[in-house]
Parts: C-alpha cells; sequence; structure tokens
C-alpha cells in the first residue's frame, strides 16, 4: 500500500491488487470453468479477488469473472492490457481496487495461496462490500465459484435457488463462518 504523510492510504501497490505467480498450476486452479474458459489461452496475470485475464492465440485478453461468470475481451492486445490496467478506473472495475484500499485499512490482507471472497456470493444474493468480504484459500474460492456459476448459468434472474450441490469437498459451511 502506498501511503502519503500521516498514515493515510494513497492506492493499493501492484502486489496489493495482483496474483502473478506462476508456478501455480492454473489447468488445474481453473478446471471448475472449463465450460465457459475453452479453448488455448495463457493466464496474464490474476486479481486478488481470484478472476483471471488471460491470453488468447490471437493477442486478444479477455478477463473469466468469478462473480459474474463471465468471460469478456477487455483488450485487444497484452500490451492494450498494460496499458490499460494502468487506468484508475479500470483497475477499480477490474481489481476492485476501491474496495482493497478499504480492506488493507481494515487489517484484511491475503497471504500466498489465498485471495478475498464474498461470504455470501453476489450471484446468490450476497453484497459488494467490505462487510461482506474475507479470506479463502485462492483454489477453493476459484473452484466454488466455477461450480456455482456453472449451476446457475441457464437460470433467469431473480430464480430462487433452494439447494446448491458442490463437488470435490468444496463448500461453505455455514457453522465455520464460510472459510474453508
Amino acid at each position: 500500500m502506498t501511503e502519503i504523510s500521516g498514515g493515510r492510504s494513497l492506492k493499493p501497490a501492484w502486489i496489493d491488487l495482483l496474483i502473478d505467480d506462476p508456478s501455480l498450476d492454473f489447468s488445474r486452479l481453473l478446471q471448475d470453468w472449463r465450460w465457459l474458459l475453452v479453448g488455448s489461452f495463457r493466464v496474464v496475470v490474476g486479481s486478488k479477488f481470484g478472476d483471471w485475464f488471460v491470453e488468447r492465440l490471437g493477442g486478444a485478453v479477455e478477463m473469466l469473472d468469478m462473480q459474474r461468470g463471465q468471460l469478456r475481451q477487455v483488450a485487444g492486445s497484452r500490451d492494450e492490457f498494460y496499458q490499460l490496467i494502468r487506468i484508475r478506473e479500470k483497475q477499480e472495475e477490474w481489481l476492485r481496487s476501491d474496495l482493497i484500499a478499504v480492506l488493507h485499512e481494515r487489517g484484511i490482507v491475503p497471504d500466498a495461496g489465498q485471495c478475498y471472497a464474498f461470504s455470501v456470493p453476489p450471484i446468490l444474493g450476497g453484497k459488494v462490500d467490505p462487510e461482506s468480504v474475507e479470506l479463502m484459500d485462492l483454489a477453493v474460492w476459484v473452484s466454488f465459484c466455477g461450480q456455482i456459476q456453472e449451476q446457475v448459468r441457464n437460470l433467469p434472474p431473480e430464480t430462487e435457488i433452494p439447494g446448491l450441490a458442490v463437488s470435490g469437498g468444496v463448500g461453505l459451511d455455514p457453522s465455520d463462518g464460510g472459510s474453508a
């Protein structure tokens, strides 16, 4: 976190916003998104909320959005992506930099292998605010979101969901506060 005098935060640093770990096994990490993330791609970088930016063979960069269950092109090339991600509005939109700044001020900072997660995912009616954010194992969150998004993708908006099944031992137990 970059600071100005008096200890007030100016804006999050790149390390606060991005996951850039080439040792991650992306084919395994993103396996529960294969229903949406098809074809060849290379991971460029991830957000601390578990969203991923992938480069296609033609050079376009797409964002795999965990909360919306969408894959959308955000740049025509890697160079354009690096230019756009420096723009504050794009950082707020793609990386939730404004929310991360608040979380950092509250001392909520993920360790290696962790990311920010919503205690109730927005797709299930959860709020996108600092009180709804917790730390979670990155692989658990990415898997959980992929499974949930696949199950609800064809439902009309505002559909009530009586129960959800999550395979592979991944799940949120209300008795443990939603941690894995």
